[in-house]
């Protein structure tokens, strides 16, 4: 079964919790196609009928989906939690199962975007004598009955006259470049060139030195050191054997080692570069740099970066479903950030009001329900004080649902997480309990110090502000330096 197959029947099996939760959905008013929604509708269903079948608590225990919900339910505060946490579950839920089709969508193009007909009038192509073999897969319909088969198609083979005229000159080629950066072979102190094979053909070469103490297999000389007491200079040979398919031919090379290299001109990595070198060298004039095969014996991989396919597509869909949901967190917390400084600023003026309709005779009650009626008539303060207008209209939902006064303010004051909105509910808390008395005068101070935190604030905010300019004012400052220097410079 290819893999396209595969997908396809993957992708089927992703969309059946779509189709059972459109098939489940109650039947309601036909809906405007003029309308476009993202996610799409049926998204959104799969993946909520998903999550009725997973465990409870599968996705809950997500630190990200919680905070997430929190800071939601502090910028909303007459919504519950329960209800933020389950649409930002759906929501995680809606971008994986997004990203599981997408996945599944493209990997299926992928497979089948590159897919040829077939065989012409049942002729294969065969690569020339330098070619590869080809495996190709191949469909075979026979009546009724398919079968797929995996045809292995090998390049052109050169006849017996061709084949000795190929071994002949892979021996002209071995003669010129066995001697590696050597003189000749009566002189040897470098490597040798043992290539493996004939550039460009299907030739194989097969080397075999008469002493391993000498010479090893790579054509490398063994090191000084290595070699022991050994008189130099010193006679040895090589023998190579030349295959081509069934066809062979032997060679040897008589050689006189003058000098053996120390360790260090034998290392990995000269012995890499003189490869490389060698390489250049012999292909100079070629169109292709052949690179070499083998060293010391072992095989060299050598490889370019892995191009795109379906693990780069899952790594990518999951990176994308994961930076999606943190792009969510990150807004979410530059909005309670916001929150949290509107509320600080909203406060001095919350105070003084609540200070000067009680000190005029009003209840608490009503003093907070005049706030809210007069941010409601004011759009513009509404817009400016919004957190807390959401707040206090909150509260006094709250507190006309028949929850208890007291209860209703302390709500309030822990809602926003500071301590200034803390301290006033206090205050109000034991107004409603005690009465007026000494109860205005710390409400008063507590206006005062509002005020003063207010000061604070601003100026917290224009230092904050002082520091953003740095870096424009940096920029200026190179762009007035260049004006004045750049001319001056000229006129020297």
């Amino acid at each position: 079964m290819s893999t396209a197959v595969i997908l396809i029947f993957l992708l089927i099996l992703a969309l059946v919790p779509a189709l059972l939760a459109e098939d489940s959905k109650k039947p309601e008013s036909a809906p405007d196609k003029t309308k476009l929604s993202f996610p799409p509708a049926f998204l959104t269903d799969g993946a909520a009928w998903i999550l009725k079948k997973l465990p409870s608590g599968t996705l809950h225990s997500s630190a990200v989906i919680r905070e997430m919900s929190e800071t939601e339910a502090k910028l909303l505060p007459w919504s519950k939690k329960e209800s933020f946490e389950k649409k930002n579950l759906l929501m995680a839920a809606t971008l994986i199962y997004s990203g599981l089709l997408l996945f599944l969508g493209l990997g299926i193009i992928l497979c089948l975007l590159p897919r040829s007909q077939g065989p012409e009038n049942g002729v294969l192509l065969r690569e020339d004598e330098q070619g590869e073999s080809q495996i190709v897969e191949l469909e075979a319909q026979v009546g009724e009955s398919t079968e797929d088969i995996i045809v292995t198609v090998s390049p052109r083979k050169y006849n017996q006259e061709e084949a000795k005229k190929l071994l002949d000159r892979t021996q002209d080629w071995l003669n010129e470049v066995i001697i590696g950066d050597n003189e000749s072979l009566s002189a040897v102190s470098s490597a040798l060139y043992f290539p493996s094979e004939y550039p460009g053909e299907k030739v194989s070469i097969t080397w075999t030195p008469s002493d391993y103490n000498l010479i090893r297999q790579d054509g490398s000389l063994a090191s000084a050191e290595s070699a022991g007491d050994i008189s130099l200079p010193a006679d040895t040979s090589v023998e190579a054997v030349i295959s081509y398919y069934e066809y062979c031919r032997r060679i040897s090379w008589d050689i006189t080692i003058a000098d053996l290299p120390s360790e260090l001109e034998n290392s990995l990595s000269a012995r890499l570069e003189r490869e490389l070198a060698a390489a250049d060298e012999r292909t100079a004039e070629e169109g292709d740099l052949i690179l070499p095969s083998e060293i010391d014996g072992e095989k060299i991989i050598w490889k370019y970066p892995a191009q795109a396919g379906l693990p780069q597509l899952a790594v990518f869909s999951v990176c994308l479903i994961a930076a999606a949901i943190l792009l969510r967190k990150e807004q979410l917390k530059k909005e309670g950030e916001r929150r949290a400084l509107s509320l600080r600023l909203s406060y001095p003026g919350f105070v003084n009001r609540m200070v000067l309709m009680l000190g005029a005779g009003m209840s608490s009650a009503r003093c907070w329900e005049k706030i809210v009626s007069d941010y409601e008539r004011d759009e513009i303060s509404m817009r400016r004080d919004k957190y807390l207008y959401r707040e206090m209209k909150y509260t006094l939902m709250r507190m006309r649902s028949g929850i208890p006064e007291i209860r209703a303010y302390r709500e309030f004051g822990e809602r926003p997480g500071m301590e200034d909105y803390g301290r006033i509910c206090s205050l109000l808390i034991q107004l409603i309990r005690k009465g007026g008395g000494r109860m205005e005068v710390l409400m008063a101070k507590e206006a005062e110090k509002s005020e003063e935190e207010r000061l604070l604030t601003a100026r917290k905010l224009g230092e904050t502000a002082g520091t953003k300019l740095i870096f424009p004012m940096i920029i200026l400052l190179l762009v007035v330096l260049i004006l004045v220097m750049v001319p001056a410079l000229l006129a020297i």
